[in-house]
């Protein structure tokens, strides 16, 4: 018979049932008083542990009752909320479409344009060609249209850089050039944020232009004998007047002499990037400085670039003619070889390298009878900055 000790253990209803149909039946039939004693000791232990049971279960009905009610209520309370609110969820519902659709068809119509841009970039390819100056001039005009294209820009400006030197009517060289030279932009305008990166691109290549088209018009200045030009007024030093006023040298312009046409051509084109080039580096419009850039070869004739900063340029070869340079910075700048000062009163320029002070100096001193001239001349040849090594 089990011990009284024993029915703890026991945790299943049927357990407890065998434990008592065995306590009955072993003291219905023993005669030992203490074998019954036993058995109801047993008997008893059982119905204690059944009652332990049932108040267990008890508690884990309420808990569970009590678990379900809480359910139940936070149920009632979203449903209480969702009611309200149906409208509102299709709504949100509903605008989420709505964007997803918006962005789904805004990725497609990038896809499109895309594919529309690089067919229409294969068209315009087709045009470009040096082989006469109208070919030029025709393949300038279809690249201008891409020069904000953010997959083919600078590819179309630096076609451009090609085209437009070999381009002779100067009206449509200005179309294309000044169409170029308006994308760079500066911290005044309020139609385009600056980039500074793309502003220096763009300069390089208005720097590039220039440069061509002013070794062009001197080669073809220095090759040729306009009509009424003899003796003196045929020497290269006669270049700048020939450039601010090519009728002079040219009273009559004659087709049938196609140098002396295209020379006539590309001083106003040179007069055209001087312009640009002076805009963007004074005055209200400042967007751009030429610091460190490569001048060599380039003309710019009269205009103010007052306190502009030509540090580390290089301006070799560069013609600077009648421009007022008045504090302008200048160090850093090396040993300009064979560039032009005609009319340009370099000593009121605030500071100079000493291989540029020097060269003016020997090349383009200010006239003796300009005492004040001479006087700053000296000063900011005294004053020069050493060009640093590198």
């Amino acid at each position: 018979m089990d011990d009284p000790a024993n029915v703890e253990k026991q945790g299943d209803p049927q357990d407890f049932t065998e434990i008592e149909r065995k306590a009955i039946e072993r003291a219905l039939r023993s005669h030992s008083l203490e074998e019954v004693k036993t058995a109801v000791q047993i008997i008893a232990a059982v119905a204690d542990k059944r009652r332990d049971l049932y108040s267990l279960e008890q508690d884990c009905d309420e808990r569970k009752k009590r678990q379900q009610s809480g359910l139940r209520r936070w149920l009632r309370s979203f449903a209480d909320f969702l009611s309200p609110n149906v409208a509102a969820f299709a709504a949100l519902a509903t605008a989420i479409a709505l964007i997803s659709q918006v962005i789904i068809a805004g990725t497609t119509a990038k896809s499109q344009k895309q594919a529309q841009e690089d067919s229409q970039w294969r068209d315009a390819m087709k045009s470009v060609k040096l082989s006469a100056p109208d070919d030029a001039l025709m393949g300038a005009f279809e690249m201008q249209s891409f020069f904000d294209s953010k997959q083919y820009g600078r590819h179309a400006r630096s076609i451009v850089t090609t085209l437009l030197p070999e381009v002779e009517a100067p009206t449509g060289f200005d179309v294309v050039f000044f169409n170029l030279a308006h994308r760079v932009c500066n911290n005044t305008s309020q139609e385009c944020a600056p980039d500074p990166a793309l502003n220096a691109e763009i300069q390089q290549d208005l720097l590039g232009i220039g440069r061509m088209v002013a070794v062009h018009d001197r080669d073809l200045f220095e090759s040729v004998v306009p009509e009424g030009c003899m003796g003196a007024n045929c020497k290269a030093e006669k270049f700048r007047q020939f450039v601010k006023d090519p009728e002079t040298f040219f009273p009559e312009k004659n087709p049938d002499k196609y140098q002396l046409g295209l020379a006539w051509s590309y001083s106003w084109e040179l007069d055209s990037v001087s312009n640009a080039m002076i805009r963007l580096w004074s005055g209200p419009h400042r967007a751009l400085q030429p610091q460190g850039t490569n001048l060599a070869g380039i003309v710019i004739s009269g205009g103010d670039l007052s306190s502009t900063n030509f540090s580390g340029a290089n301006l070799a070869g560069a013609h600077i003619w009648g421009a007022i340079v008045t504090d302008a910075d200048f160090t850093g700048v090396p040993t300009p070889d064979d560039s032009d000062w005609q009319d340009t009163n370099w000593w009121r320029a605030k500071v100079m390298s000493c291989a540029l002070a020097n060269y003016l100096k020997a090349k383009f001193p200010p006239d003796s009878s300009h005492l004040e001239g001479t006087i700053r001349a000296e000063k900011l040849v005294q004053n020069c900055q050493p060009v640093e090594e590198h």
